[in-house]
Protein backbone atom coordinates (compact mmCIF):
# COMPACT_ATOMS: atom_id res chain seq x y z
CA UNK A 1 0.00 0.00 0.00
CA UNK A 2 1.20 3.43 -0.58
CA UNK A 3 1.78 5.86 1.69
CA UNK A 4 -0.76 8.24 0.44
CA UNK A 5 -3.48 5.43 0.19
CA UNK A 6 -2.34 4.88 3.61
CA UNK A 7 -3.06 8.34 4.28
CA UNK A 8 -6.50 8.36 2.95
CA UNK A 9 -7.15 5.37 5.02
CA UNK A 10 -6.14 7.27 8.14
CA UNK A 11 -8.01 10.40 7.35
CA UNK A 12 -11.37 8.51 6.83
CA UNK A 13 -10.45 5.97 10.13
CA UNK A 14 -10.20 9.55 11.94
CA UNK A 15 -13.70 11.01 10.58
CA UNK A 16 -15.29 8.27 11.73
CA UNK A 17 -13.77 8.55 15.06
CA UNK A 18 -14.39 12.53 15.20
CA UNK A 19 -18.09 11.28 14.75
CA UNK A 20 -18.81 8.94 16.92
CA UNK A 21 -16.94 10.48 19.63
CA UNK A 22 -18.21 13.88 19.51
CA UNK A 23 -20.03 13.48 23.00
CA UNK A 24 -17.60 11.12 24.83
CA UNK A 25 -14.28 13.54 24.30
CA UNK A 26 -13.47 17.11 25.77
CA UNK A 27 -13.39 19.79 23.20
CA UNK A 28 -9.72 19.81 23.44
CA UNK A 29 -9.33 16.25 22.37
CA UNK A 30 -11.76 16.81 19.86
CA UNK A 31 -10.38 19.59 18.54
CA UNK A 32 -6.91 17.99 18.10
CA UNK A 33 -8.25 14.92 16.48
CA UNK A 34 -9.72 17.48 14.01
CA UNK A 35 -6.60 19.44 13.73
CA UNK A 36 -5.01 15.94 13.11
CA UNK A 37 -7.28 15.34 10.38
CA UNK A 38 -6.49 18.25 8.63
CA UNK A 39 -2.78 17.99 8.47
CA UNK A 40 -3.34 14.59 7.44
CA UNK A 41 -5.41 15.78 4.32
CA UNK A 42 -2.49 18.31 3.69
CA UNK A 43 -0.03 15.27 3.68
CA UNK A 44 -1.96 13.84 1.13
CA UNK A 45 -2.41 16.58 -1.36
CA UNK A 46 1.11 17.37 -0.96
CA UNK A 47 1.96 13.54 -1.76
CA UNK A 48 -0.45 14.24 -4.74
CA UNK A 49 0.96 17.39 -6.03
CA UNK A 50 4.17 15.48 -6.47
CA UNK A 51 3.70 13.02 -8.80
Amino acid sequence: MELKDKIMSDIGFLDILIKNSEWLLDEGHYLRLKILREHLIEAHKKLKSKQ
